[in-house]
């Protein structure tokens, strides 16, 4: 599938690279090999094994069609034996109840008053509503 079309590829082509699988091996041999997304990204040992899966398409035929994979099949034998790192926690949460301690300022003393309103209001619905 090439130019929005089905093509026929003769049996001494069909080695060849397609121009869409060369894409995805020039976006995959990015997204691995630059500093700042191995700087980012984590990765976990589910990563690690996906990742250890390209090596199987990674073949001489490919290599000589896309000699930079070489790189890529460097970096994959180096993760191979490379242990997996647990993620970072740079971030804290922290919850801090403010929305509660502003409703229950507001409301003080009227608590009553708004159960009422609310059984009358919300929680008795009319015939209508019912229906």
């Amino acid at each position: 599938f090439e130019g929005s079309r089905w093509h026929t590829v003769a049996p001494s082509e069909q080695q060849k690279l397609s121009k869409l699988d060369g894409q995805v091996w020039i976006a995959l041999y990015n997204l691995l090999l630059s500093p700042e997304a191995q700087a980012r990204y984590c990765l976990t040992s589910f990563a690690k094994g996906q990742l250890l899966k390209l090596r199987a398409f990674l073949t001489d035929t490919l290599l000589d069609q896309l000699p930079n994979l070489a790189h890529l099949q460097s970096f994959l034998a180096h993760l191979a034996l490379t242990e997996t790192q647990p993620p970072k926690k740079d971030l804290v949460l922290e919850q801090i109840p403010e929305i509660w301690e502003r409703l229950e300022r507001e409301n003080r003393g009227k608590w009553q008053a708004i159960a009422k309103h609310q059984l009358q209001h919300v929680f008795s619905p009319s015939q209508q509503d019912l229906r």
